[in-house]
């Protein structure tokens, strides 16, 4: 323990030297496990392995306290500090000139951190070390670091086909479906084409000439330009593969355990491992590992599986592909996503399919009627018989031409 102190430099969060030890303790580690597999195996004492004192050991269990408590206190609250400000800088809210790290000290403290996670999978595969993170609550620095990468982090585009590829294997295609009399043809001519040999003298009809032979002109090799030195910013660090071995020791703490599945949820780690089931260019096959870990996370536990069926679907990604074909996608009532043909818009109802007038649009619209046309709508019936016969329609539209003529013509003002 106070050898890794000591080599911890001042700007260091893990220095190289303290990462080669825990690559070191990580082998240590693995062989004393496999050694303690053997001898309680039935070909371990076959095979004449000796037994020794039982494990773990006491010193061993002094390194993982060790580890576990500077993973909690330094390593963790330090680097996601720095992915945090990495999200700042791509979002827009800080300089990439106030990242305190460059390029080089990012390269060597990741490979720290990768050689802790790389460690703590090794004591995820033995019940006594399982057990002891489990007491630690170690899921909590894994939930914690797994979500900062997500929400900072970029995960790169999804690669699209290479026409290139599709090229150079139909031209192979094309070279390999030469028919037998074609390839006769080429090794006819092949054989046709004279061979040249470099002589060091030339042969004339003579014998051997007195000249001397001609020296070729020195071919001067072509300047191969230096590659340019790397441009990315270390504010852009991607940390590859860091994300899917998170999700791979928290697949190994989850399995079979309980507590630790409890854990996931108490600290929000379902939504995170929710968050890796897509394509991640920096985090190859994080998809599938992320799967097994929900198959983990969900097993035996009707909380967790609650929590699951509690996520509602919000939208639907529209595809341009379905859009040409005439079909969409839609989301029913509960949350499934279908496909079904597109409907065609429905246009705005027209001022004949308006709807019709309240009462009290009514109201309003008879105070601006002229006096005559109020009190010939006050005199009219509450309810119009069914039929009528012609004399009282006549007499009805003969007073309403004689009221509409004696009431002047009033031209509206511009």
């Amino acid at each position: 323990m106070t050898l890794l102190t000591r080599l911890l430099r001042s700007k260091d969060i893990i220095s190289p030297a303290q990462a080669v030890v825990i690559k070191l303790l990580t082998h240590i580690f693995r062989v004393r496990q496999t050694a303690t597999s053997l001898q309680s195996n039935p070909v371990g004492a076959a095979l004449g392995i000796p037994k020794t004192l039982a494990y773990p050991w006491k010193v061993d269990v002094h390194i993982v306290n060790y580890l576990l408590t500077q993973f909690r206190q330094h390593i963790i609250p330090q680097t996601c500090a720095l992915i945090f400000l990495q999200g700042q800088i791509a979002a827009g809210h800080a300089q990439p000139e106030e990242f305190p790290l460059n390029l080089w000290d990012m390269e060597r403290m990741y490979e720290g951190v990768y050689q802790y996670l790389e460690y703590f999978a090794i004591l995820t595969e033995h019940d006594a070390w399982k057990d002891m993170m489990t007491d630690w609550e170690i899921a909590s620095e894994l939930v914690t670091l797994l979500r900062e990468l997500d929400i900072a982090i970029p995960k790169g585009r999804v690669p699209s086909s290479a026409p290139q590829g599709e090229n150079a294997t139909s031209n192979g295609k094309n070279s390999t479906s030469q028919t037998p009399t074609a390839l006769q043809q080429d090794q006819s001519q092949a054989a046709q084409t004279p061979i040249s040999v470099e002589r060091p003298y030339e042969v004339g009809a003579s014998g051997v000439s007195d000249e001397p032979p001609k020296q070729a002109d020195p071919v001067v090799p072509e300047s191969i330009p230096y590659p340019e030195e790397s441009q990315d910013e270390p504010s852009e660090f991607e940390w590859r593969n860091l994300k899917k071995l998170v999700v791979l020791v928290l697949s190994s703490l989850i399995w079979k355990s309980r507590g630790v599945q409890d854990q996931v949820r108490k600290y929000g780690g379902i939504e995170a491992i929710l968050a890796c089931c897509t394509y991640d260019e920096h985090n190859p096959y994080i998809r599938e590992h992320a799967i097994m870990c929900l198959r983990f996370l969900m097993e035996g536990n009707r909380e967790n599986q609650e929590v699951i069926r509690q996520l509602e679907a919000r939208e639907v990604v529209p595809s341009e592909v379905l859009d040409q074909h005439g079909y969409e996608t839609f989301m029913d009532s509960k949350g499934q996503v279908g496909l079904r043909r597109k409907q065609p818009s429905r246009t705005a109802p027209t001022k004949a399919q308006a709807k019709p007038q309240t009462h009290t649009e009514l109201a309003k619209a008879l105070t601006n009627l002229p006096d005559w046309m109020q009190q010939l709508v006050k005199n009219a019936p509450s309810r119009l018989p069914t039929t009528k016969s012609d004399p009282d329609k006549a007499s009805v539209m003969g007073e309403l031409d004689k009221k509409s003529d004696e009431t002047p013509n009033v031209e509206p003002d511009d």
